[in-house]
């Protein structure tokens, strides 16, 4: 049997990490680990453009 994964079409201004696809997605977009990305979520909120911001402060 097949198993079929979603295909994930991000939304380009949250990060939804209660979506396990959607935080696949932005670990390689934003070339960190998911330890990373959830700690700058918590910190800055879901929006890309603060959580891109805290990664870079990290």
């Amino acid at each position: 049997m097949e198993t079929k994964r979603k295909s994930v079409a991000a939304d380009t201004r949250t990060i939804d990490i209660s979506d396990e696809y959607a935080v696949d997605y932005w670990v390689q977009e934003l070339k960190t680990t998911k330890t990373k990305l959830l700690a700058a979520v918590v910190e800055a909120g879901d929006a890309f453009e603060a959580v891109k911001r805290q990664l870079k402060k990290a």
